[in-house]
């Protein structure tokens, strides 16, 4: 941690395009409010709350606000050219502005106060979008997004997924700490190759069957009994299944591709250990 918290000096740096201050004790940032040559802009990890100095540099195309004490971004609507933007961990509840900018690519909302999501139907042109810790439950606005190849969501309320149905880019999807018992809205996202379901309520996953693509799977803490389905998963790398109700581990007996499987918290039987005992042989790491 830096201790920089006066950054008055900076008011007369008006060519600046590229400015790169985390981690340190800003609070007043009203001396950018005339650098409207501004491209790049890094705050993150400072303290701010006024976001009002950054209204009119309209150039600014990448901003990064992760972790301040911001709770109205209305300011930032005239940021239309916006393609990357980071809110992460701040008080934010409000965010009907986000329809102003028409070529975002990637926006950070992870640990925020969000409930309604509905004004990010707008965004078609998200490629990657991280929403984690906060209060949504109800996902029905992202059903549209279908340029999207990352998602995130772990720590909400929500079990009612179906609307993840048609977002056939993704590669990258994070759902840990849910509701989530159903995941047939799953099925045809073949494109997945990173999929996080732990600590869920899953009995069924034949849902998974279609996913060939998969390299890391993780579904710890789940109700889950038969793995037979994750036979047809041979691209696994990865592989979580520690606290479910696992007696048999069989259907992973030919999985060549593993490195890292944990099975921690399941009564596995004495054909499983055999497959453990391949597993490692084989240069997999195998906690149990």
């Amino acid at each position: 941690m830096n201790e920089i918290s006066d950054i008055s000096k900076l008011s007369g740096l008006t060519n600046l395009r590229v400015l790169h201050l985390p981690t340190n004790r800003i609070s007043d940032i009203s001396a950018l409010s005339g650098l409207t040559k501004l491209e790049i802009v890094t705050l993150s990890f400072n303290d701010i709350s006024d976001v009002r100095p950054l209204a009119g540099l309209t150039n600014i195309f990448m901003l990064n606000l992760f972790q301040n004490n911001i709770s109205d971004i209305s300011p930032l609507k005239r940021l239309t050219n916006l393609t990357d933007l980071d809110l992460t961990g701040n008080e934010i509840s409000d965010i009907s502005v986000l329809p102003e900018f028409k070529t975002l690519y990637t926006l950070g909302l992870s640990y925020n106060k969000i409930s309604d999501i509905n004004v990010l139907s707008k965004l078609k042109t998200l490629q990657q979008l991280t929403l984690a810790d906060n209060k949504i439950s109800d996902i029905s606005a992202l059903s549209g997004l279908t340029n999207l190849y990352a998602l995130s969501l772990d720590y909400n309320g929500l079990n009612d997924i179906s609307a993840l149905s048609s977002l056939n880019k993704l590669i990258l999807l994070r759902l840990s700490f849910n509701n989530i018992s159903d995941i047939d809205a799953l099925k045809n996202l073949t494109k997945l190759e990173k999929l996080d379901l732990s600590v869920n309520e899953l009995s069924d996953i034949d849902a998974l069957g279609n996913l060939t693509n998969l390299t890391d799977l993780d579904l710890t803490t789940n109700g889950i009994s038969d793995i037979q389905v994750l036979r047809q998963l041979t691209k696994l790398q990865q592989l979580h299944l520690a606290s479910n109700q696992i007696t048999d581990i069989t259907p992973l007996s030919e999985h060549a591709n593993l490195k890292e499987l944990t099975l921690l918290d399941n009564e596995l039987n004495a054909e499983s250990q055999k497959v453990i005992e391949k597993l490692e042989a084989r240069g997999a790491i195998v906690v149990d």
